[in-house]
């Protein structure tokens, strides 16, 4: 076959490896129907399930059919396991989730996959942000990590780490633990306040360690409060 304008060739490729509209239609359409039945293994990483969305969204793509990155933050938003769930309740918390860029969202995935991960190895990972010998690549400087630089660029990605920390430190103070949504709760004053969930608490007293159900999880109350007409409804007494 002999091509001899740059038309020709164009037309000619375009034709080769796009098919023509029906064809093209049906691939896309097929695609974007992969796309939306995937879901994230628990074994998967973070990039790995990035990699095998973008892999099938760039194929979309190349087809001539507009694929925007805020489809894949809801995709990934809703697909993840739900270990990460503290993650995201934290982004639902600080910012607008409709405006929330991918890199955002990966990002803070893949630091509380991170987290995780040091937590396995046997230490707290804010015990590596802070060390002699580390060098931070944001300032340069020794003695701590970028995570935890006071640069502005930083600030926010730190705050959501450390965040993200505290949520899970709170979580595991409950035995048993049913995420509630957004929902909220009345308090003293007349306001309602978000509450995160509700579950078991294990509490250790002179006569023993007791279990208190149906205790709520108000992550913007810093104390803990415990009725004692409650209690004593449930059969406990005040000495």
């Amino acid at each position: 076959m002999a091509l001899k304008s740059a038309k020709e060739i164009w037309d000619y490729l375009k034709e080769e490896y796009a098919g023509n509209e029906r064809t093209r239609g049906m691939r896309v359409l097929n695609l974007v129907r992969e796309f939306e039945l995937q879901k994230m293994k628990e074994y998967e990483t973070v990039k790995e399930y990035s990699d095998r969305l973008l892999g099938i969204v760039n194929k979309v793509r190349l087809l001539g059919t507009k694929f925007k990155d805020s489809r894949i933050v809801e995709n990934i938003l809703v697909t993840v396991p739900e270990k990460y769930e503290v993650s995201i309740i934290t982004l639902e918390n600080t910012k607008d989730l409709s405006k929330i860029t991918l890199a955002e969202l990966l990002n803070t995935l893949q630091a509380q996959e991170q987290m995780r991960l040091m937590r396995q190895d046997g230490h707290p990972p804010f015990k590596c942000w802070k060390r002699p010998n580390a060098k931070c690549k944001i300032c340069n400087q020794l003695g701590h990590e970028a995570v935890i630089c006071k640069g502005k660029s930083q600030k926010h990605e730190a705050d959501a780490q450390v965040a993200n920390e505290e949520e899970e430190d709170h979580l595991n103070l409950f035995k048993e633990f049913t995420f509630m949504g957004n929902k909220k709760v009345r308090i003293g004053n007349g306001d309602y306040i978000l509450a995160k969930g509700k579950g078991i608490v294990a509490i250790a007293t002179n006569s023993g360690t007791k279990k208190f159900s149906n205790v709520i999880y108000v992550p913007a109350i810093d104390q803990n409060l415990l009725s004692v007409g409650q209690l004593m409804k449930k059969g406990f007494s005040i000495l």
